[in-house]
Formats: C-alpha cells, sequence, structure tokens
C-alpha cells in the first residue's frame, strides 16, 4: 500500500494568506469604483440612483435643475467671497408657472431675489415679503413626481445661559458635566456657507458643473406638494427616494466678486450697478469682448534716482482687473491735474497691452509729458496717435533718464 503523502502546514498557511489578499483586493476595488462613482466629498450610506431634481418651463419646455450654486471664493484677487443659490420653483400644483428664489452670502449678510416668468430678479427688501423659512415650499418634480421642498433643517446647540428645565443651566452642567443642548433651526447663513464648503471641495474644481447625490437631510425636507405633510422616509422609500440626496448645478471661482454682473441675480448686495473695481459696469461680465476704462488712478509712481523726477507705470491692481477678461476693449484717459508731479510714463509702462481703443492725455495747463523707452511696446500704437490737450510730448528712446 502506498504511502498516503501528509498537507504541508505552511503550504496551506500560504495558500489561506494568497485567498485573503485576493478577497481584500476584490473590496478594495469595489470600494475605489463606489467612491470615485458617488463622490468623493458626500459618500452616501447605502447605494441609489441619480435623482432628477428638475421644473419644467410650460412655455418653452425647458427643464431648469432645482438647485443652481453659484460660488465665487476671494481665494485670488481682490474680489469679495460670494456665495449665492438659486431654487427653480413651480408657483403651484399645476406646473403652470415658474418662480426663482434666491439668496445671495456676502460680507456676513443674506440678501433675498426673486424672478417670475421671463423678467430678471429683482431685490425682495420688505421683510414680509422674503422666502419664510417656517412656511413656504419649494416645489419641484424628482424623478419626474411633484414635490415640495422645505429649508426647516435643524440641528443642537449648547443652551445659552439660563434656565433648562427650571434649573439654572450652569448647576445643570456642573451636575451631569455636560452643558444642556436645545434645538434650533438651521438659519440661511448656515445653510448658504454649507453650500459653499460642498461646491469649494468637490474635486471637479472651478468651473460649471453638476454634483450628484448631496447630503442635504440636515438642511432640506421632503413633503406631499398637495397636503404639505412631511413625508417618512419609509413612505419615500416607497417612491425609490431617500430624503437626504439631492442634485445641484454649480459654477465656482477664486476670483472673489468684483462686478454685478457675476451674480446669478445680476444683482449683488442689492445694488445691480455694483462695482468694487472701478471698472464700466455698462457692458456685461460675460460678453465676449469688455470695455476696460483706465484713468490715472490705476497708475502708481516710481521717483527717478537721476532727477527725482515721477514716472506712471500701471498698478498691480489694473493689471489684475485686465486680466480678469478674454478679451478687452482699453479706453485709458489720464488728467494730469489729477496726477500734478507726474512727468510721463515709466519704461514698459503700457508694453504688451493689446487693443487700446483710445489713449488721451490732458492737462489744464502747459505741460510736457516724457514717453521713456518702449512705453508703447507691443500696444500697436505710435505717438501719433495719442490724443493731447495742453500736453507735448517728449518721446524719450533712452535706457536711461536724463535730466
Amino acid at each position: 500500500m502506498a504511502k498516503r503523502k501528509s498537507k504541508n502546514p505552511l503550504l496551506t498557511a500560504v495558500n489561506v494568506i494568497i485567498v485573503l489578499i485576493t478577497i481584500l483586493g476584490a473590496l478594495l476595488c469595489f470600494l475605489w469604483v463606489y467612491f470615485n462613482t458617488f463622490g468623493k466629498d458626500k459618500v452616501p450610506t447605502a447605494l441609489t440612483s441619480t435623482y432628477v431634481n428638475t421644473v419644467t418651463d410650460p412655455q418653452t419646455n425647458e427643464k431648469k435643475a432645482f438647485i443652481q450654486v453659484n460660488v465665487t471664493s476671494a481665494e485670488v484677487g481682490a474680489g469679495k467671497n460670494m456665495v449665492e443659490v438659486l431654487f427653480n420653483s413651480y408657483t403651484g400644483t399645476d406646473k403652470q408657472a415658474l418662480i426663482g428664489i434666491g439668496f445671495q452670502l456676502i460680507d456676513g449678510e443674506v440678501y433675498y431675489y426673486n424672478k417670475v416668468g421671463a423678467t430678471g430678479f429683482t431685490p425682495v427688501v420688505d421683510a414680509e415679503d422674503r422666502f419664510n423659512q417656517e412656511e413656504d415650499v419649494f416645489l419641484t418634480d424628482i424623478d419626474d413626481k411633484l414635490f415640495a421642498i422645505k429649508l426647516d433643517g435643524t440641528h443642537e446647540v449648547p443652551l445659552d445661559l439660563g434656565i433648562a428645565g427650571g434649573v439654572p443651566v450652569s448647576i445643570v452642567t456642573a451636575i451631569t458635566g455636560q452643558r444642556p443642548m436645545t434645538e434650533e433651526s438651521y438659519t440661511l447663513e448656515d445653510f448658504l456657507k454649507a453650500i459653499e464648503t460642498t461646491v469649494r471641495s468637490n474635486s471637479n474644481g472651478t468651473g460649471e458643473g453638476t454634483l450628484s447625490l448631496v447630503e442635504m437631510s440636515s438642511y432640506l425636507s421632503i413633503y406631499d406638494a398637495e397636503t404639505k405633510e412631511q413625508i417618512s422616509n419609509e413612505e419615500l422609500g416607497k417612491h425609490g427616494l431617500k430624503n437626504s440626496y439631492f442634485t445641484i448645478d454649480y459654477t465656482y471661482s477664486k476670483t472673489g466678486v468684483l462686478f454685478a454682473e457675476q451674480s446669478i441675480f445680476g444683482v449683488v448686495k442689492n445694488d445691480g450697478e455694483y462695482n468694487a473695481s472701478g471698472v464700466d459696469t455698462n457692458k456685461n461680465y460675460w460678453q465676449s469682448v469688455t470695455d476696460i476704462n483706465i484713468t490715472e488712478k490705476d497708475f502708481e509712481v516710481r521717483t527717478s534716482s537721476v532727477d527725482g523726477s515721477e514716472y506712471l507705470y500701471l498698478t498691480t491692481e489694473a493689471i489684475y482687473k485686465l486680466n480678469l477678461f478674454k478679451s478687452v476693449n482699453i479706453y485709458i484717459d489720464i488728467n494730469l491735474d489729477r496726477a500734478v508731479n507726474a512727468v510721463g510714463f515709466d519704461y514698459y509702462a503700457l508694453s504688451g497691452l493689446k487693443n487700446i481703443k483710445s489713449l488721451k492725455i490732458t492737462s489744464s495747463t502747459q505741460k510736457d509729458f516724457e514717453l521713456l523707452s518702449d512705453t508703447l511696446r507691443g500696444t500697436g500704437l505710435s505717438v501719433e496717435d495719442i490724443q493731447t490737450s495742453n500736453v507735448n510730448l517728449i518721446d524719450k528712446m533712452v535706457e536711461v533718464e536724463v535730466a
């Protein structure tokens, strides 16, 4: 009889380890696919489909996103930080008209805007006419079924010093070791800040995009569109929905807001002519060619080490302002009465500026004005193109200033 070969314990252990490594690898692959499919900053607790949150314009049949977000964070440049959220809602359950209800957070204050029909957005100034978080709802289709949405989220916060259950808070804290908590509604400012965090942490970066499966259960609740009664998670499950997930369309930039035209509403701080930089606002920010006016205020002064004369060159802020736009028409108008000590343009003062449509230098009294070497280099302009009034231009094509 042949002798039966015994199993090698070491080999068996190696096989077990290989199997475990294979299973772990498969699990990691699944988690990687899941994580990248459902978003890096908001991972749902259960697999679910992407909800289509839209309203349909009854006039054009165009579908509009229920939630639109615009974040212009002040990470780069001189603009202010601004967060905007626009809810596109039906005005009634008959879906015969739309209304846009928007909120804007800037300088720590929330501004309200409404849009009805094809007209532009208007600021809602009177408190009694503003959106009421406790009472008002938005109406939108979720996967083609009408629901009402309410901004009625709450959270626990420490109770202010006072009385809790008839006992001073300080005593309750001393006895229990914990400060009593109370339930408070999230403010619109809380909501807008949370939206900003979600957009800024999104891995897709700046530009336009869509975020799916954004977890908003802390802020938004779903109600029956007819009865306005809140729908439980169990009932929502029968519709194939989960209360916490919404889809938003967003735009994100890092330059901060300088002009009203950067707003979804075309208004900043209730000011349709908002202009934080001195740029002419008569032209649309988003148009392909933008007119920019440059004056003596957009120049800094360099003092010559030769004779103490002062020469003008563009400020960093002015250069940044010009770089905001892909295509510009530049209009330069310098009044020497407001730059009394300036005797000329510095070296390369305007070098490389394209599309200078006009360059004017004026004075109420007769003055000489020097153009140091390469002032107009790359502009396509010559000295003869400069318009003057009481100003005698001196073209100094030299490498150093002379007295």
